[in-house]
């Protein structure tokens, strides 16, 4: 199965691909202030979880991080934590296991939580197959009732910054309750990127034969919008099928600074003791869409 995108998919110089994304007229321009893509988030990540599963490559599922840096993230993960054989690490919206299966392999207690069910059953079907001791839950970190039982909360690749702040703060105090005193946050923050101090629209169209959004062959226009006075930004996405209506989706996100962010957790009972930019082995670099920060559940 065939997942890459095919940019140019006429030998005769693309004239097919341009004629198809003029579809796409109409929505352009789309809605001019950030308010009016509310709710922030219109993805339907349950929906469209088995679809998702089934666009995987050698090199990783599409829309995540490929196998080759999650591999390089965990080792990462695992010198900074220092944690001892058999800690208790909980990975909040775990999808298939990417994190939980190598970090169960290297001796720790796993627990990986998420919302859609079809991702969990993969994730445990894998790690029986593999004999590896991973526990999978369904549930979200709004539901999350744990109380001081484990060593470090995993919170990678999620929606954080499509939350409001009423929800992050939710979120980070069941987090807290969650983990042991002195336990560790390891959170993945995602940044202004190129900035948030001009109004952009940036497009990208490409020709699927499948992808997590549709199992036909479709056109998939993926536009980034930028909202300066609000600080926000949003991914837009319109799904055209060979046959059928269009579908549109997306998430609005309020990127964070890094010190910004540092001091939100703090206000939240959680000490920030480290910050690392995307590879996870250096300071943050200007420009990069996003940061991680280690912090600890204050004693």
């Amino acid at each position: 199965m065939a997942l890459r995108p095919q940019p140019n998919p006429d030998p005769a110089g693309g004239g097919r691909l341009r004629l198809a994304a003029a579809a796409f007229d109409p929505w352009r321009p789309f809605r001019s202030h950030a308010d009016a893509f509310t709710p922030r988030d219109t993805i339907p990540w349950q929906a469209k979880a088995e679809l998702f599963l089934r666009c995987r490559t050698s090199e990783g599922y599409v829309g995540l991080r490929p196998f080759a840096r999650i591999r390089r993230n965990v080792a990462a993960i695992v010198e900074a934590l220092r944690l001892p054989a058999g800690a208790r690490v909980l990975d909040v919206g775990c999808g298939p296991g990417l994190y939980c299966r190598p970090l169960a392999e290297r001796g720790y207690r796993v627990t990986g939580i998420d919302i859609a069910g079809p991702v969990l059953e993969y994730a445990r079907a894998d790690a029986d197959r593999l004999g590896v001791s991973a526990r999978y839950e369904r549930c979200s970190v709004f539901e999350l009732a744990s109380e001081a039982e484990f060593d470090a909360v995993l919170l990678l690749d999620s929606p954080l910054c499509q939350w409001a702040e009423a929800e992050q703060d939710e979120a980070f105090a069941r987090i807290r309750r969650a983990l042991v005193p002195g336990g560790t946050l390891l959170c993945e923050v995602q940044a202004p990127g190129s900035g948030l101090e001009e109004a952009s629209i940036r497009e990208a169209v490409a020709l699927f034969p499948v992808s997590p959004w549709c199992a036909r062959p479709h056109l998939w226009l993926t536009r980034r919008l930028t909202f300066p006075e609000a600080r926000q930004q949003v991914v837009h996405h319109l799904i055209l099928p060979e046959h059928g209506p269009l579908e549109e989706y997306w998430s609005r996100s309020s990127p964070y600074r890094p010190d910004a962010f540092v001091q939100q957790l703090a206000r939240r009972g959680l000490e920030p003791w480290a910050v690392v930019g995307a590879g996870l082995d250096r300071a943050p670099h200007a420009g990069e869409e996003c940061f991680f920060v280690y912090a600890r559940r204050r004693l």
